[in-house]
């Protein structure tokens, strides 16, 4: 059994308050160049190979790589954490978006951009887990939400911005301005995580017991499939939605950024909500919020109409992968979250990559249109009414007052 720790403190190795909450500003400052930069740069990776000239990997082979190899190296996180430490494996995970992004270069497109969606997947595992368990760590144990939520809000809101003015270079003749700006952006992020000092806590000696322990909790695995079906959206942003939007001639760039500045604009109240209402509940809400956005699809073709579709998946996606990160924090101690992290979103990237892959197999099977929407609406309506049984399959309710589901 996965069982909280008796006393979590509000910041990791005894550091007051205030000294926490300089840790987190430091966290949440170099996630923002790490996410307008590399991260939003991905979303434009099909306009860069073709403006190449010589397509060695496609968008979607590269981004499916990466979120594999993402969620395969979230299962080694135990061991991959304790042996660099957590100061070295944000810097090196930063450095893996760096990579990314210098080499979307123009004309750079070879075989060993599979080694370096690799990296790219490796470094957002450690980017990602690290900075959850650490905003963990050094969150009080009533506001996990809250404190999540502003690190996916701070994150999205940059993507949505980088998404914005990289799409506007690359779509004015300039891929090579808006790749050297993000591995600049990249690059900075590195510099920042090296001014944070290494974290005080102590991770967990980790070991293929504990992995399997982690993976066959209840809880844990009931929430994993919900993140994998909450995560389908995202798979379709990178995909086949954007692919959607750019044949019916509507803006690319400024359509999808409406999925990550929705992302943001909730993520933070979303923490609160996701503390108030209860895990079930938000997400009930978020899944049928995403099932309309996702039906609706296929009979949009104005531009106001397809940013709408993106801004409701953008609600759904803001809300779920909060709702799971702070679970964790409910059923966790510190030295057990980076592994539990790991194993409840190997899940999430399992349903990126199914949306991805899966979304572009519709695609090809039905053809245009947006054919192959509503399935995946289907899909997130069924789970919007399994959610609100969530409590009664999840056991007990977690996290106290207020936040049973």
């Amino acid at each position: 059994m996965i069982a909280p720790s008796s006393h979590d403190a509000s910041a990791a190795g005894g550091e007051d308050r205030h000294a926490a909450r300089r840790q987190l500003a430091l966290l949440f400052a170099a996630f923002l160049p790490l996410f307008v930069g590399p991260g939003a740069l991905q979303l434009h990776l099909s306009d860069l190979y073709r403006l190449s000239g010589r397509v060695v990997i496609s968008k979607t082979a590269f981004l499916a790589i990466s979120y594999g190899s993402m969620g395969v190296s979230r299962l080694l996180v135990g061991w991959t954490v304790r042996w660099v430490g957590d100061r070295a494996a944000l810097i090196i995970g930063a450095g893996g978006y760096a990579l990314f992004a210098i080499a979307q270069w123009p004309g750079l497109n070879r075989w060993w951009l599979v080694v370096v969606a690799m990296a790219f997947g490796f470094g957002g595992t450690w980017v990602w887990l690290v900075g959850g368990a650490t905003v963990l760590d050094l969150s009080r144990r009533a506001a996990f939400g809250r404190g999540v939520g502003i690190l996916y809000g701070c994150s999205a809101f940059a993507q949505g911005v980088g998404v914005l003015v990289l799409g506007l270079l690359i779509t004015n003749g300039h891929p090579r301005t808006a790749v050297v700006l993000a591995a600049g952006w990249g690059l900075m992020a590195v510099a920042v995580f090296a001014l944070r000092r290494p974290a005080a806590v102590k991770r967990a000696p980790p070991s293929a017991a504990a992995l399997l322990r982690f993976a066959a909790d209840r809880r844990l695995i009931i929430v994993g499939v919900f993140l994998m079906v909450g995560s389908l959206p995202f798979g379709l942003i990178l995909g086949a939605f954007r692919d959607h939007v750019h044949g019916l001639g509507a803006p690319v760039w400024l359509v999808v950024p409406c999925f990550f500045l929705a992302r943001a604009g909730l993520a933070v109240t979303g923490g609160q909500v996701v503390d108030r209402l209860g895990r079930g509940r938000t997400l009930a809400i978020a899944f049928a919020i995403g099932a309309a956005a996702l039906f609706a699809v296929p009979w949009m073709e104005a531009t106001a109409g397809l940013a709408v579709a993106a801004l409701m998946m953008g609600l759904e996606m803001s809300l779920i992968p909060v709702a799971g990160t702070a679970l964790v924090g409910d059923i966790t101690s510190s030295p057990d979250r980076p592994m539990a992290l790991g194993v409840l979103f190997f899940w999430r990237d399992a349903g990126a990559v199914t949306g991805l892959l899966g979304g572009a197999a519709l695609a090809a099977h039905l053809g245009p249109g947006g054919r192959g929407f509503p399935v995946f609406a289907a899909v997130l309506a069924v789970f919007a009414l399994l959610s609100l049984t969530l409590s009664r399959w999840a056991g007990r309710p977690v996290g106290g007052k207020g936040t049973a589901a």
